[in-house]
């Protein structure tokens, strides 16, 4: 389960930066808002928790294009410096204001599924299942429309080669605009269906930002399969290490392992950097 989140947080992530070459630190933000935006539409309009985390999604969706436009667009063609800058000035924009308007004080939100399912003794509930299957879905839909849809083709041209996908006519602005719709629409997907698991509150993205980086360096820079491999296995590694061994051992284990495949192979685990391999 943690694999998943981790996979479509890295996802996100690698994807701006592999089209746009933008590091987006606003990204655990985005996951923190997609998680009290499900909060509010189940809380205040009274949406099942399934439609509210779509409504977040579509709401994130909206919200990544407008940061597009207004923040990264006008600094395109600056060095990559000031997206950098940009993305940092955002998130500590985005959290002092989910701080401000929601307290930090840290909210519950109800499940989507209730219930356990006994697998030879274990108990697991359905919700981390849930949370599971439905990451695994949208990744591979996404990799279905990334290779197959005439925008997906787009953002390889453009990832491939910026200025040679201009000059065949590919609009920059849509393809950008795009992909950080996707992008903040699959982090607000990860905190709608992790929150019903843990605590929903302003610096819940900061950590998973920090591991959802560790990820894309572990996969490969810009790789979207190798996001995903590398999410699952830091996932897992993590959950292991945290029931035999320690769980306070979890978070090292896991910066271990990446410092030790990094060591071995510099590129990341499938040491490929373009959404085109």
């Amino acid at each position: 389960m943690i694999g998943g989140i981790y996979a479509l947080m890295a996802v996100g992530l690698t994807m701006i930066f592999g089209i746009l070459n933008v590091v987006n630190f606003a990204h655990g933000e985005l996951y923190m808002l997609g998680a009290y935006a499900t909060l509010l539409l189940v809380t205040v309009v009274k949406l099942p928790v399934a439609v509210a985390i779509i409504g977040a999604v579509a709401i994130s969706a909206v919200f990544g294009l407008l940061i597009e436009r207004a923040i990264f667009r006008p600094i395109r063609l600056a060095p990559p410096l000031n997206a950098i800058i940009a993305s940092m000035g955002l998130s500590y924009l985005l959290s002092d204001s989910a701080r401000i308007a929601f307290t930090p004080v840290p909210q519950m939100m109800p499940a989507a599924i209730s219930g356990v399912l006994n697998v030879g003794g274990v108990l697991v509930s359905y919700q981390r299942i849930l949370v599971l299957v439905v990451a695994m879905v949208l990744i591979a839909a996404l990799t279905l429309f990334v290779r197959y849809s005439w925008i997906g083709i787009a953002m390889r041209c453009v990832a491939q080669d910026m200025v040679a996908a201009r000059l065949m006519g590919i609009s920059l602005n849509r393809v950008a605009a795009t992909t950080m719709a996707i992008s903040a629409g699959l982090a607000a997907a990860a905190g709608g269906l992790i929150g019903p698991l843990f605590v929903v509150e302003p610096n819940m993205g900061v950590s998973l930002l920090l591991k959802a980086f560790a990820v894309v360096i572990l996969g490969g820079v810009g790789n979207v399969a190798g996001a995903i491999a590398a999410g699952l296995l830091l996932g897992v590694t993590e959950s292991l290490a945290a029931g035999f061994i320690a769980t306070g051992l979890k978070d090292l284990v896991a910066f271990v392992i990446l410092i030790l495949v990094l060591v071995v192979r510099p590129t990341g685990l499938l040491g490929r950097t373009s959404l085109n391999d």
